[in-house]
């Protein structure tokens, strides 16, 4: 359930851009087992919070009709937090300065093939990352591969 009203919905989902000096501030209260985030798409905002049960950020990509081209997406913010029970994160999909972590239970940051293969030069470290609770780091060791697309671009960017 949410604090927004059905206008204020369907108006923010008619939104082309935020250019224009329009503000957005949902407050969306969780179910009482708590819900799942799952982000595979671009947000950019000032600062950002995600919270849930589960919260999960993979790496995906989209068509750019502007520029005729895939482009890889990605979280946009000053400031990103992210709280869960569990925070799956995939690193590529972040940019940003600043990361905070909050997994009470268990938690993974770890690098795809499709986020390297989109951005093979980016340097994680310069990410101020800030864990609370139990947060394993795998992207500077290892890169995941979890499924066909994964491959593919692993594939692509090994050739």
């Amino acid at each position: 359930t949410s604090s927004m009203s059905d206008n204020d919905m369907k108006a923010f989902a008619n939104l082309k851009s935020f250019d224009d000096g329009l503000s957005f501030s949902p407050i969306f209260k969780p179910k009482p087992n708590g819900g799942n985030v799952v982000n595979m798409g671009n947000i950019n905002a000032k600062n950002i919070t995600l919270q849930g049960n589960k919260v999960m950020l993979s790496a995906d990509t989209s068509y750019d009709n502007k520029n005729n081209k895939i482009k890889f997406n990605q979280i946009t913010a000053d400031d990103i937090t992210l709280k869960g029970n569990e925070v799956y994160v995939d690193i590529s999909t972040i940019n940003s300065k600043n990361l905070t972590t909050d997994a009470k239970n268990k938690g993974i940051a770890y690098l795809s093939a499709t986020g390297y293969y989109y951005n093979p030069t980016k340097k994680y470290n310069d990410i101020v990352f800030t864990t609370k609770g139990i947060m394993d780091k795998t992207y500077n060791q290892y890169i995941s591969i979890g499924s066909d697309v994964d491959w593919w671009h692993f594939a692509k960017g090994w050739n």
